[in-house]
């Protein structure tokens, strides 16, 4: 009814860093209009056109992520192999990142970086499996512990060349004075050195911590467009851009991931996914047998758009990255419905007998 054009409309009402809150609490930082950017020059976007029986939809949304307390353990063995130890749980692939950032902050391969899991009474602090936080909590304390790590090999190596210590380099598991590669000595050789040698300091051990004061929200922007049958009321999506600022991606396949993976279960919100009770209050949907979910022959194609706006205060200028691809999706799902068969959907999930019904009319 305003005749605005619905990625503009919500570009004028996007907040920013600075903006109040509904608390009236500022947000931190926020990317809005940079994703909305983003969107805006896509194809599926920029190029849009009505067809027969099919809608386009759009939806925005943000989340909030969390961040907690964390701390990590690192250790290069006498073999040059690299222990890292935390107390996370991975089940959404952060262990892959966690290997590369000791590996660049440390200066090894990642295959010699190994991850190992304490449970509560041997592993350091670490926040829950939840909330968009494990890399934006942990990172930080990674990388403090591997790098107290290389300033010890630092100032071994500074010793050992006759050197100064701002000419030492760590390349790929090698230790050499800057320009002298030649004459490099491995990294585990130190190793073995400081857990061998006295007045070398001990084992090449080091504890990290990491407190980040504040949290990065996110923002995200998806698109979808669908296809609805008026002779049964069934919706089928067909396209999907998840466009997200993601901060910086530790391991950009491993975040692309992500975004599929919360693109689609935003669309089986929207389509599938419903907690059933009969009228005495017993859930009649309490396994797979019975609770729904999009099959892979149902599900589109999802291309994630990776927005890469630094986080001010996050590790590395991260952002979390798991839940906030949830959010927009089912609100995309109704717009794009609403686009294709003038009907505003205000129940999840959306039914074909229920939508065929008020499609009739």
């Amino acid at each position: 009814e305003l005749e605005i054009d619905p990625l503009e409309f919500r570009y004028q009402n996007a907040s920013g860093g600075g903006d109040a809150m509904i608390t009236g609490n500022p947000w931190p930082s926020l990317s809005f209009r940079e994703v909305l950017d983003k969107m805006r020059e896509h194809p599926a976007w920029a190029n849009r056109e009505n067809r027969l029986d099919e809608g386009i939809g759009l939806a925005a949304g943000v989340w909030g992520c969390n961040t907690a307390p964390a701390s990590a353990v690192v250790r290069v063995e006498s073999d040059g192999s690299v222990q890292v130890l935390v107390g996370s749980v991975d089940i959404s692939g952060v262990n892959s990142g966690f290997v590369h950032i000791v590996a660049e902050t440390l200066g090894v391969l990642p295959e010699q970086v190994t991850i190992t899991q304490g449970d509560t009474t041997s592993g350091p602090a670490a926040p829950v499996s939840g909330g968009s936080m494990v890399t934006y909590s942990v990172a930080g304390a990674l990388a403090d512990a591997a790098g107290e790590v290389r300033q010890r090999v630092t100032k071994m190596a500074a010793g050992h060349f006759e050197a100064s210590e701002q000419d030492i380099e760590i390349e790929e598991g090698k230790v050499f004075v800057r320009g002298v590669r030649s004459k490099a000595v491995t990294l585990a050789e130190f190793a073995s050195r400081a857990e061998s040698t006295r007045g070398q300091g001990g084992p090449l051990l080091a504890h990290g911590n990491s407190a980040v004061e504040v949290n990065a929200p996110v923002a995200s922007v998806h698109l979808v467009r669908v296809r609805v049958d008026k002779e049964t009321g069934v919706v089928t999506p067909l396209q999907y851009v998840a466009v997200q600022d993601v901060g910086f991606a530790l391991n950009p396949l491993m975040v692309e991931g992500q975004l599929q993976g919360g693109a689609l279960q935003g669309l089986a919100i929207g389509l599938q996914e419903q907690l059933v009770y009969d009228d005495d209050g017993h859930l009649l949907t309490p396994s797979f047998l019975d609770y729904a979910l999009p099959r892979c022959d149902e599900a589109p194609s999802v291309e994630p758009v990776l927005v890469e706006v630094a986080s001010p205060k996050g590790p590395f200028g991260i952002r979390g990255v798991g839940e906030p691809p949830i959010v927009p999706g089912p609100a995309a799902l109704a717009n794009a419905v609403r686009d294709a068969t003038g009907i505003r959907v205000k129940k999840l999930p959306i039914r074909a007998p229920e939508l065929w019904k008020k499609m009739q009319n």
